[in-house]
């Protein structure tokens, strides 16, 4: 046990004093940001090496289940030219890391199993975990499904149905291409001003694109109509000066046959709401309208009666709680950390979001699923 110990701990401390790839990358990140990278890292290392993570995490999944949120799978250089946050990007490679590391180490449920389990209120299996998807992205399609079929791994695509065929995406990533564009050809500047945006011009396209990010992040609190405003002036104004070159960017949701191939091919589709918006923002009509028509289009367009959402954003209150069970739902998703025990809310399920940065080593991805980063 003592020799175990030691050779683990001594493996550890060579993979503390390794500096990760991005230490030496020549990117921008500053020297603060690396230095808390790198702590992780090696914190992470040190725990699963020394074994202290597989012994937490029997502690921790004693009977219960571990929910993983995904969203988006794309390559290096796709995302390289993406306006979603890196927050919800992971690469195929990391992907692939992932789901053999649960396939060896975890019991990956299908929704139908993890249903029974809450709703019975029996224990989990050990090692039990769901795999899900929010939104409905392409690369759910184009490049997360290879590699789930090939890992032979259930998982759970939750839509947002009004996006599926439609030629833009989410405000988030539609408003940060707007910007950009208009940035890069000096267009929509009076827009611009009217809601006290200054952006860099488009000689360094890294900066450019730090500083549209944070001007989405900006705009996250403010209201639809604000947002709606500064888009429609941001399109016209590119489209009265030519193609807006809206297809350079990857960020684009499945059409309905896409959906329809997932489905066939071993995902579960469930409602993501129809519109994405923040439900806790919207009145009780307007609630009970997302979950009806989300619900309705999945029926009309693949005949399924889904029983599944979660909540677009994590947005809930009591009152859409309330309303997605009156809308026919049994299980609704959060965007809340933590592990599901039973018994426990079915309606408020906790989920770990999983992105590039946290996850893209094995001891990184199991510190992040257990709530140590």
């Amino acid at each position: 046990g003592n020799t175990r110990i030691f050779t683990r701990s001594y493996w550890a401390v060579r993979h503390l004093h390794r500096r990760p790839q991005a230490w030496d990358s020549g990117n921008h990140m500053d020297l603060a940001r690396q230095a808390k990278s790198w702590v992780k890292s090696a914190t992470a290392n040190l725990l699963y090496w020394t074994g202290a993570l597989s012994l937490l995490l029997r502690r921790r999944l004693k009977g219960g289940a571990i929910v993983l949120m995904y969203h988006r799978v794309l390559p290096a250089e796709l995302a390289s030219r993406s306006f979603s946050h890196p927050g919800i990007v992971v690469t195929p490679e990391t992907f692939a890391r992932h789901m053999d590391f649960l396939k060896r180490r975890f019991r990956p449920l299908s929704l139908d199993e993890f249903q029974q389990h809450m709703e019975s209120g029996s224990p989990f299996p050990e090692g039990a975990c769901l795999v899900t998807f929010d939104d409905g992205w392409v690369d759910n399609h184009d490049h997360a499904l290879p590699i789930l079929h090939e890992h032979g791994i259930p998982a759970v695509v939750f839509i947002a149905t009004d996006y599926i065929d439609a030629d833009r995406p989410f405000w988030q990533e539609y408003l940060g291409h707007l910007l950009y564009q208009a940035s890069s050809r000096r267009l929509g500047e009076s827009a611009l001003r009217t809601h006290d945006i200054r952006l860099p011009g488009p000689d360094e396209d890294s900066g450019l694109r730090q500083a549209v990010a944070d001007t989405v992040d900006r705009f996250r609190s403010r209201s639809y109509d604000e947002i709606n405003d500064l888009i429609d002036k941001l399109a016209n104004a590119l489209a009265s000066a030519g193609p807006d070159h809206a297809g350079s960017a990857p960020d684009k949701f499945m059409t309905w046959q896409q959906v329809r191939e997932l489905s066939d091919s071993g995902f579960t589709v469930a409602s993501h709401s129809c519109s994405h918006r923040l439900l806790a923002r919207l009145d009780q009509a307007t609630v009970g309208a997302e979950f009806t028509r989300s619900r309705e289009a999945l029926k009309a367009r693949l005949g399924l009666d889904t029983c599944a959402l979660a909540y677009p954003g994590g947005s809930y209150d009591a009152r859409v709680r309330q309303s997605a069970v009156n809308a026919g739902f049994r299980l609704g998703f959060t965007t809340n950390a933590g592990t599901t025990k039973v018994p426990s809310d079915p309606m408020l399920i906790p989920r770990i979001n999983i992105h590039e940065s946290a996850t893209s080593t094995i001891p990184m991805f199991l510190s992040r699923i257990l709530g140590i980063f």
